[in-house]
């Protein structure tokens, strides 16, 4: 998620003004219920790059884990 909305201490009211704060900059070429959308429809894949990430760093550690008991 952009701007921060990752971090966990934040209550959803401070994630949904931040949010709103953002997209307002965008209102200029979509209307917001348009954004809004988009945005339900984009934040599932904010969640890729770490799941990715989690995969590799797991592949890796077992690679290099039955690399030490050979």
């Amino acid at each position: 998620m952009p701007f921060g909305l990752f971090i966990t201490n934040w209550t959803i009211s401070n994630q949904m003004d931040l949010r709103d704060e953002y997209l307002a900059q965008w209102t200029i070429y979509e209307p917001k219920s348009r954004l809004l959308e988009a945005w339900a429809l984009a934040k599932p894949l904010c969640a890729l790059p770490d799941c990715c990430n989690v995969s590799i760093y797991c592949c890796l550690f077992r690679a290099k884990s039955e690399t030490r008991v050979r």
